[in-house]
C-alpha cells in the first residue's frame, strides 16, 4: 500500500493536491519519493490533483527541479557527484 503524505493548496481559483513525499510500492518499493505524482505523471488523478510542476530545495534555492521542461539548477559552491549507475 502507498503512504503519502500531500498538501491542499486552497489559495487560488483551483483547489490543488501536491504529493509532498510517499512511498509508491508499485514503482520501487525501497525508494521515497518527493512529488511522485506530479505535473507530468498525473496518473489516478489530473493535473489538479497532483499539481507539482517545480521541486524547491531551500530557501534561497540551492536546487530547483522543473518537471515541466526537464531542468535541474543547482547553486552550490562545491558539488560532489557520485553514482553506482552504470549505462
Amino acid at each position: 500500500m502507498d503512504a503519502v503524505y500531500k498538501s491542499l493548496d486552497t489559495g487560488g481559483s483551483i483547489p490543488r493536491t501536491f504529493h509532498l513525499i510517499g512511498t509508491y510500492h508499485g514503482w520501487d518499493p525501497t525508494a521515497v519519493y518527493i512529488a511522485g505524482y506530479n505535473y507530468r505523471n498525473p496518473y489516478g488523478g489530473n493535473v489538479n490533483n497532483s499539481y507539482a510542476q517545480k521541486v524547491h530545495i531551500g530557501r534561497p534555492e540551492i536546487m530547483a527541479i522543473d518537471l515541466v521542461f526537464d531542468s535541474v539548477g543547482i547553486d552550490a559552491t562545491n558539488l560532489f557527484m557520485h553514482s553506482i549507475l552504470s549505462f
